[in-house]
């Protein structure tokens, strides 16, 4: 599921390294394992960012995960 469109603010992804999971429409940050949902135009929704650090994913979601996806989020979590 993707959001409506926001502006995104160039200075709030500087420095960011994204990696899309299809399978759920996110975008995680490979280095904080921050994870936003992917608005319309691909971009990050700023507004709605969970850490996988700090957070457990709602079961339907983790559900969703492809298994190219799996392998990318459980190297920021033990549940999976």
């Amino acid at each position: 599921m993707r959001l409506r469109v926001k502006p995104i603010k160039i200075k709030d992804m500087i420095g960011m390294n994204l990696k899309e999971l299809k399978s759920v429409g996110c975008l995680i940050d490979v280095d904080t394992a921050d994870v936003y949902p992917q608005l319309e135009n691909g971009g990050p929704d700023m507004e709605s960012v969970v850490s996988l650090y700090d957070e457990v994913m709602p079961g339907d979601w983790i559900d969703a995960l492809s298994t190219e996806d799996i392998e990318i989020v459980k190297q920021y979590v033990d549940y999976l």
